[in-house]
């Protein structure tokens, strides 16, 4: 009965794991499906983004592919089959690595189609979003609308130099018709040729400071704009970016692509768990499988939890206070704590009270030996003068340290289902044979670890 009520509540554990399993298959069954369909909406923004344009400003495309909608139609078609396509290609392949193992090749090309996917659509979508988060900035429309020319002096000497070039000119007309004064106007030639010369010297120099101070406040202007700009950027970006020295493009590709890994990473883990859920399920069942034929060979009949309910569960005995596991030594008062305990204290021999009651074996003495009673004679000592009186039954002497349950019983033997007499509780098996068998089924690598003490031996 006791092998019996065992085999059952091994068969009825392997059932409860059994079913937390397939709960917990179901559930990640359920983050697989999940994980495609987020999967797909990221292939559906990256096929939009390579195909039609920003996902951002899907309003603005629609719009404008009014005119040509069969185009826009054509492509919406494209972009949805081949997102679906590659989402379950992707969700195919870690089904795939979860069921039957790795393919090195599959995974490689499914992550990194899929890292490349989620990097393009999500590092776009970082600079849209800085991008509107900027035009939106009252900062920004005041930077674009100031003039940077403002406070330069674009005045120059223009005027002045076309003065002096017509009296130059004047000049000119009198030295040819000239007669007695022509030394006068001669003078008068050269003084305005160098005042000509220095007037365009100094709408030269003007000329080249107005241009390096034009440069200067458009270079500030875009410094100011591009400033703003990165103020639309996330702040780890701009942390990254501003650590390592690198371009905001840069450094977005590098954080978009760190979080796309730790995706794909999840993803991958998630692959990985239903694989093992399915080889510990897979074992529970062997396990489960081997319960039962060993309680059909116990019982002989197949094993079904409605039909067994009238037996007792195997129940461990209460725990004992800390009184109870108290060792007591020597000669222990009666208090009132221990008078309603049922533990007897350990006592000496000569504390113990003499019993009223004579045992039930017939012996009124302490030991193995009445000195009271007369030895038995045989018949070869005294040669044959005295007829020797018949030996009276056989005593059986019962310690009381025996523990209860040691009698012989009857066993089935789990492995062959032969009966056997069983010498106390932990005799199970008929034979060492059987015993090494079933504890080899149980533990395939048990039989080789026996071979290798054996070639060892």
């Amino acid at each position: 009965m006791n092998t019996e009520i065992e085999i059952r509540k091994k068969i009825e554990w392997h059932l409860v794991k059994i079913a937390d399993l397939r709960r917990h298959l179901a559930y990640i069954d359920g983050l697989l499906a999940t994980s495609k369909w987020l999967t797909f909406l990221l292939f559906l923004a990256f096929t939009l983004s390579l195909y039609l344009g920003d996902i951002l400003h899907l309003q603005t495309l629609i719009t404008s592919f009014m005119g040509s909608a069969p185009g826009f139609s054509f492509y919406l078609i494209i972009c949805l089959m081949l997102a679906y396509v590659l989402a379950g290609i992707k969700h195919a392949a870690y089904s795939h690595m979860a069921m039957f193992g790795r393919v090195l090749a599959i995974v490689a090309v499914v992550v990194s189609m899929g890292l490349l996917a989620e990097v393009f659509q999500s590092s776009g979508n970082q600079d849209t979003k800085a991008r509107v988060v900027m035009e939106n900035s009252a900062e920004f429309k005041a930077a674009v609308n100031a003039n940077p020319l403002a406070g330069l002096n674009l005045s120059s000497n223009t005027g002045n130099l076309t003065h002096l070039q017509g009296e130059l000119a004047e000049a000119q007309s009198y030295l040819q018709s000239c007669k007695k004064t022509c030394h006068i106007q001669q003078a008068k030639v050269d003084k305005l040729n160098a005042q000509i010369a220095a007037e365009q010297a100094v709408n030269a120099d003007h000329a080249s400071n107005l241009a390096t101070l034009t440069q200067t406040a458009v270079q500030a202007q875009t410094e100011r704009i591009r400033h703003i700009e990165e103020k639309g950027y996330n702040p780890t970006i701009r942390s990254i970016a501003s650590i390592t020295g690198l371009q905001i493009a840069t450094a977005i590709v590098l954080v978009m692509l760190f979080i796309s890994a730790q995706f794909e990473t999840l993803h991958y883990w998630l692959s990985e768990m239903k694989a093992r859920a399915l080889m510990a399920l897979d074992g529970l069942q062997t396990a489960l499988v081997r319960l039962e034929v060993e309680y059909f060979q116990a019982t002989g009949l197949e094993f079904d939890g409605s039909a067994h309910a009238d037996l007792e569960p195997i129940t461990r005995p209460a725990p004992r206070s800390r009184q109870e596991h108290k060792t007591d030594f020597g000669f222990i008062p009666q208090t009132a704590s221990m008078a309603h305990s049922s533990v007897t204290p350990a006592l000496f021999k000569w504390q113990q009270q003499p019993a009223h009651d004579k045992p039930r074996n017939g012996l009124g003495f302490i030991g193995f030996v009445d000195p009271d009673k007369p030895k038995a004679l045989h018949g070869h000592v005294l040669h044959g003068h005295v007829v020797p009186e018949p030996i009276a039954e056989t005593i059986v002497l019962t310690s009381p340290n025996t523990r209860e349950g040691q009698e012989d019983k009857e066993g089935i033997c789990p492995q062959c289902g032969a009966r056997f007499r069983k010498v106390n509780k932990q005799h199970r098996f008929c034979c060492s044979t059987c015993r090494d068998s079933w504890h080899n089924q149980q533990q395939p690598q048990r039989l080789r670890y026996q071979g290798i003490r054996k070639q060892r031996q």
